[in-house]
């Protein structure tokens, strides 16, 4: 029963401080613009601590000489992007170098296993001085960083309880060696391919602001969207008409969907999609425009819809801010070439007019596919359109 209150006594600040530890580094990652894949923390078990204690009696005489009784995991996306995780800590923290543990230094040149930095910290004094923190003041805890596939081959050890070469026969101890070296080379192809794809991305958006043509994919399409004077113009209609705020550039996903759609009806560079916005671009803002106006409500302060890039304004605004993305003109080209191209086999239609469009978001209602077809009659009826606007 003692050794009940000890816990419950010295896992109190961490129980009440763990949430708020977590939101402070995921914080921090932030400020700093680095991207992490989760920040998860726990605070040890009753039982957990009490065998740890009992490993190691003489290390440990207390639930408070526990530095682990917190614990904090930070997974990356890739093995690179640990150390930088790692000096960020180590600048808003206090380390204690002596008992932190770089368990990837540790491995033997001609080894493989469980990779993970382990620091142990505490608040510095400044931050620890604020009221929200004086709980936590001089408590060490443990902070684990790793990139997702370290954390992969660590859950799996863990979970099999293969935590030595003791633990099992050696020949399924070299087998483990052995797929800990495939992960830690996947890690490192997971680098190159990441370096990789913004040298093509920077490579792309030059040669499209060159004038180069080049294959319709994910990071042509973002660079089209910002430099092509066929769609900005178009796009910047849409805006203009609707009252709404053109964003600075579309998100890659935005980029990879109307990517997809572009090629679905043919145009597979970069000189086709030009092409066809400065033959068509003029209506095609104004088949935006149109489609928007009738899909939206009529009292758009009281607006159940949920639009990509709106934000909510001050609280004392009923109204939203409203924002288009780049390219939109590009998709109700696709519309318009993909109703030419099906002719009366065409039976979709957009369910939002400025959301990010898979397969399973176009509305097959039948009145609205109704309305969408005449919506589109009655701007693309007459003959072809220039580019004036």
């Amino acid at each position: 029963m003692a050794r009940s209150s000890d816990y419950q006594s010295a896992s109190k600040p961490h129980r009440e401080r763990g949430k708020q530890i977590r939101s402070l580094i995921k914080q921090v990652l932030s400020d700093e613009g680095i991207p992490v894949h989760s920040v998860t923390h726990r605070v040890k078990t009753e039982g957990s601590a009490s065998a740890k204690i009992d490993a190691s009696p003489n290390r440990y005489g207390s639930f408070g000489d526990l530095h682990d009784l917190l614990g904090v995991r930070v997974i990356t996306h890739l093995a690179t992007e640990v150390d930088a995780v790692v000096a960020l800590l180590r600048k808003e923290f206090d380390v204690d170098g002596k008992r932190s543990v770089d368990k990837i230094a540790d491995l033997n040149a001609d080894e493989f296993g469980y990779r993970s930095y382990h620091l142990i910290v505490k608040l510095k004094d400044d931050r620890a001085a604020l009221a929200e923190w004086r709980i936590f003041a001089g408590i060490y805890f443990e902070i684990q960083v790793r990139s997702i596939l370290q954390h992969a081959w660590a859950e799996i050890e863990h979970d099999l309880g293969y935590k030595s070469s003791v633990d099992v026969p050696q020949e399924i101890h070299r087998r483990f060696a052995r797929l800990a070296g495939i992960l830690e080379l996947a890690d490192d192809e997971f680098v190159r391919l990441t370096k990789d794809a913004k040298s093509h991305a920077r490579k792309t958006d030059s040669a499209v602001k060159r004038g180069v043509n080049v294959p319709v994919d994910r990071d042509s399409v973002r660079s089209l969207a910002t430099s092509s004077s066929a769609v900005r113009t178009a796009d910047a209609y849409i805006a203009d008409q609707l009252g709404w705020a053109l964003l600075a550039e579309p998100s890659s996903e935005y980029a990879t969907l109307r990517a997809k759609e572009l090629r679905e009806v043919g145009l597979d560079t970069i000189a086709d999609v030009d092409r066809e916005m400065s033959r068509h671009g003029e209506r095609v803002a104004r088949f935006a425009v149109a489609w928007f106006e009738h899909s939206l409500p009529a009292s758009r302060a009281d607006d159940e819809y949920m639009f990509m890039g709106q934000n909510e304004a001050d609280d004392d605004d009923d109204e939203y801010e409203r924002t288009i993305t780049p390219g939109v003109s590009l998709f109700y080209l696709y519309l318009h070439l993909l109703m030419e191209l099906e002719g009366d086999e065409f039976d979709s239609a957009p369910a939002d007019p400025n959301e990010d469009f898979d397969e399973e978001d176009y509305e097959t209602n039948d009145l609205r596919r109704v309305e969408f077809r005449r919506v589109h009659r009655e701007v693309f009826g007459g003959g072809p359109s220039g580019t004036g606007f």
